[in-house]
């Protein structure tokens, strides 16, 4: 960024990308916070953590 960002209006543009970037990520986490904190209603074909089973290796 601070090689190619090398005027003011690029700059800009780094800093409005930065926060979409930064809106979209908090929408996603707030979106799994409802689903799966709150218990909002886990979507059809998403991850279920009752479902669960972590694979282990057999015991020696």
């Amino acid at each position: 960024v601070k090689r190619h960002a090398d005027t003011p209006e690029k700059r800009f543009l780094v800093c409005k990308a930065l926060i979409f970037k930064c809106d979209v990520l908090w929408a996603q986490l707030d979106a799994l916070h409802h689903a799966y904190v709150l218990g909002g209603g886990i979507p059809k074909g998403a991850f279920v953590p009752e479902d669960f089973v972590a694979h282990r290796r057999p015991a020696a």
